[in-house]
């Protein structure tokens, strides 16, 4: 059966579900086995785990850091998007989709090189300056569609260091 596939997965987490009081060890294996099939524990399948284990996806990503076998998915650049209310109303949602148009993801996604992680965040504490958005830890305020192509182009390329 192909690992790209949704009947794929959808059995995998149909039998994870089916445990009762799963226990870290049965965590594990569900994360072992999702990085077997793709290399990597992607956030999405951490979230799908979590709901599947009946847990939060911090866990998971905590047992993930802590089991060097494990890993999550790698990325050079991440970019995210205010969502608080002030830049909300201000175009955020609009940039948000303009860069998931752009680096063709959705939101809490990796690009396909691995190269940049797309996610938001509820508020970044300058409301004043927005619609914000932060690369790499570095904030920019008033962004424009045009401001965000010149951002991305500004990204450098990936690097194997």
């Amino acid at each position: 059966m192909s690992k790209n596939n949704e009947t794929f997965w959808e059995e995998m987490f149909t039998y994870y579900a089916q445990i009762k009081n799963p226990s870290q060890e049965d965590i594990v294996a569900l994360l072992r086995e999702i990085q077997e099939a793709i290399g990597c524990i992607p956030k999405t399948f951490q979230e799908r785990a979590a709901t599947c284990m009946k847990t939060s996806p911090v866990l998971i990503s905590t047992i993930i850091k802590k089991y060097p076998s494990l890993k999550e998915e790698s990325f050079q650049h991440e970019i995210r998007v205010c969502t608080g209310p002030c830049c909300t109303s201000k175009g955020s949602l609009e940039i948000q989709k303009e860069l998931q148009n752009l680096l063709h993801i959705e939101t809490n996604q990796v690009t396909k090189d691995q190269r940049i992680y797309l996610t938001t965040q509820c508020c970044m504490k300058h409301c004043k300056k927005g619609p914000n958005l932060m690369i790499n830890g570095k904030v920019f305020h008033g962004l424009t569609k045009e401001r965000v192509i010149e951002l991305l182009q500004d990204l450098p390329p990936l690097s194997f260091l």
